[in-house]
């Protein structure tokens, strides 16, 4: 029985979180009544996306050098970064991932979400041959790593879980939150 109190939802639609309840199922309300994929607006905090692209063998990943912000400098990570106003999250890491690595990805699929007080952001993973024709557009350069070497480059910390969590297909969409 449906007790009424809120709990996060994800829409399979939009693929978004959203406040909903037991019954609400697997599909947003706005989803529901509009045929556009909906999106969710925080004014209060950043959104952003991160993708991680797989050769079809799982043993190569694409990742970035960062240069930015500070605490990711000289740091791999995977590809991504803010959703602009209007767009949903799919749709940014479609973007962003052209925008940095040159290549229109097509097949990305929802993996998870991490949460802070002031950021939300949904990481997508998608496999493809066209991983050896990823392009440095940026001042950020992007490489394909073979991921049994990740413990030699220098990777953001939580890639020693992320990789891993975007390659195992038994895994449900997940929601973490990160507490101060």
């Amino acid at each position: 029985m449906d007790n009424g109190n809120a709990i996060s939802c994800f829409c399979n639609v939009c693929q978004s979180w959203f406040a909903g309840s037991v019954s609400s199922g697997d599909i947003c309300p706005e989803c529901i009544t509009n045929p556009k994929p909906a999106y969710i607006t925080y004014s209060y905090k950043t959104l952003y996306v991160l993708g991680f692209l797989f050769d079809p063998d799982h043993k190569q990943v694409a990742l970035i050098q960062k240069t930015r912000p500070d605490w990711q400098k000289g740091l791999l990570n995977g590809i991504g970064g803010k959703i602009e106003s209007g767009e949903t999250s799919i749709e940014a890491i479609s973007r962003e991932f052209k925008e940095e690595a040159g290549l229109d990805i097509k097949n990305w699929e929802y993996k998870l979400s991490m949460e802070s007080s002031t950021w939300i952001v949904d990481v997508y993973r998608a496999e493809s041959n066209e991983i050896l024709n990823v392009t440095t557009l940026t001042e950020e350069i992007v490489q394909v790593i073979h991921i049994n070497s990740l413990n030699e480059y220098p990777i953001v910390p939580n890639l020693k879980w992320l990789i891993p969590l975007c390659l195992d297909n038994e895994i449900a969409p997940i929601h973490i939150i990160y507490h101060s």
